[in-house]
């Protein structure tokens, strides 16, 4: 029996998450099915790190266990729409698509109108981000902090200290993508943390407010939490050396770069 390690792009919108679940369409699930119909074996395949419902992936990255040498193209056959095989290739028997991670990246997709064929990949914001005090909120975050007010994990042993190793935005005309790069995340952080930046930016929250959420507990973000649409799991790094562009790519044009179909 060999690994493989397979980095996987999917439109998040038609499963519940990607986390295998009984009596739920999911990722994680599908893969599982497809797999051990295909090579007649239980086959289980292990992410990076799982995804809400509704949050998509430019690049998921998973391992599993096959006895026969896989075909990408003969897995994505039996794919249904929305999961998309971005790479197959045979790994070390040791390595592990959560536990050896160094650091992961998220973008999140606004806009400030409402798109007619892309609304399930991003969030309409229609009051003005002011992109300065957006600024100023996205260099808050960086750097070591505990986010338990961010966060909607129910297992109290779970650290909620993060390492937000960058925090920025591109903006373009009718739309700005965020991107956080961190040692890992926590359930709903990341919305949690966009929702609280855009009712800083639309001046809906002030700057002292933002602080305090981040220095100490408030209950406050889970009442501004974004919706999913708009959030891609965009990169997993497994080396210590983790080059990030300046300028942020639409996820949307990122995708069709990679041909989901």
């Amino acid at each position: 029996m060999a690994r493989y390690k397979l980095i996987i792009a999917y439109d998040g919108s038609r499963f519940s998450g990607w986390q295998a679940q009984k009596n739920a369409k999911t990722v994680a699930g599908t893969l599982n099915e497809v797999l051990s119909m295909l090579y007649q074996q239980d086959i289980s395949v292990y992410g990076s790190g799982r995804t809400d419902s509704g949050v998509h992936a430019i690049g998921q990255v998973a391992h599993c266990d096959i006895d026969a040498m896989p075909s990408k193209e003969e897995i994505q056959s039996k794919l249904p729409y929305g999961i998309h095989i971005r790479s197959l290739e045979k790994t070390d028997a040791r390595f592990h698509a959560r536990h050896h991670a160094k650091a992961r990246s998220y973008v999140y997709q606004l806009s400030n109108i409402k798109p007619l064929f892309v609304s399930k990949y991003v969030w309409t914001v229609e009051k003005n981000v002011s992109l300065p005090i957006l600024r100023q909120g996205l260099e808050k975050i960086k750097g070591f902090h505990d986010f338990a007010s961010f966060s909607a994990e129910k297992d109290e042993t779970v650290s909620t200290k993060v390492h937000i190793l960058d925090s920025s935005y591109t903006a373009y005309d009718d739309a700005i993508v965020l991107r956080f790069v961190g040692s890992h995340f926590l359930r709903s952080m990341i919305r949690r943390v966009v929702g609280t930046l855009v009712a800083l930016s639309t001046e809906e929250l002030s700057l002292p407010e933002f602080e305090q959420c981040i220095d100490t507990f408030s209950l406050l973000p889970s009442r501004l939490t974004a919706p999913p649409d708009g959030l891609f799991l965009e990169k997993v790094w497994y080396n210590s050396e983790i080059e990030i562009s300046e300028t942020i790519e639409p996820p949307l044009i990122s995708s069709w770069k990679n041909t989901i179909r």
